[in-house]
């Protein structure tokens, strides 16, 4: 699928607070075509008992985020190694280039995402369910750690050329991995905001300048 890139959202993840000027709002159109000839979009999921999924529910957040779940789906997806390069290359030539079309790339994940997530929702087994949000490790307490053993299970590596570093960072970067689960009662809504995030002090989303907050909402 070929996601539709928001150019508000991408204003958003730059921090633009004012309306951009003729400049560079043509500066982020253009970007943002480009992100699209060179992304490859896939994902790929796998429906589990909540009770097999057991090993990467580390953490009370994320126990706390599936109670009541009686499936547990996991989810990958990326957005292939090609705009990764042409980032990088744009980082030694065109500093803002690379920014606005980093930013991009960050919306036309999420969308992937979506997709991925309305996939997940006409699931037969899923019939009268309701799904959580996505959470992804690095959310809260749940660790980096897990990362691992949700890619093996996942068979990402093979199937979609995701894998991860020996910091547990996902490559190619522009990439995500998460947990929806499904359950028989409307999911709980969470307590939102940096501020009561446990993880906030070391949290991988703050250091690139964006929220997971922002970046999930409740089915």
């Amino acid at each position: 699928m070929q996601p539709v890139i928001d150019k508000r959202e991408v204003l958003r993840y730059l921090a633009a607070k004012n309306q951009p000027d003729e400049t560079y709002s043509r500066l982020v159109d253009a970007c943002i075509e480009e992100v699209l000839t060179l992304i490859r979009p896939r994902y790929l999921f796998k429906l589990l008992h909540v009770s097999d999924a057991a090993p990467l529910l580390s953490g009370r957040d994320i126990t706390r985020h599936l109670a009541g779940s009686t499936y547990v789906v996991l989810l990958a997806a990326t957005l292939g190694a090609g705009v990764e390069r042409c980032i990088r290359l744009y980082e030694q030539t065109d500093m803002a280039r690379a920014v606005i079309m980093d930013a991009a790339c960050t919306d036309a994940v999420e969308k992937v995402c979506d997709a991925a997530c309305a996939e997940i929702a006409a699931l037969p087994e899923l019939d009268g369910l309701f799904l959580t949000d996505r959470f992804s490790p690095g959310y809260g307490d749940m660790p980096l750690s897990v990362q691992p053993e949700l890619l093996r299970i996942l068979d990402t590596r093979r199937r979609i050329g995701l894998s991860c570093t020996d910091r547990y960072l996902l490559t190619p970067r522009k990439s995500v991995t998460a947990l929806v689960g499904a359950g028989p009662l409307p999911p709980q809504q969470r307590t939102h905001g940096c501020r009561f995030c446990p993880a906030r002090e070391h949290c991988i989303y703050r250091k690139e300048g964006r929220r997971c907050d922002a970046e999930t909402t409740n089915s």
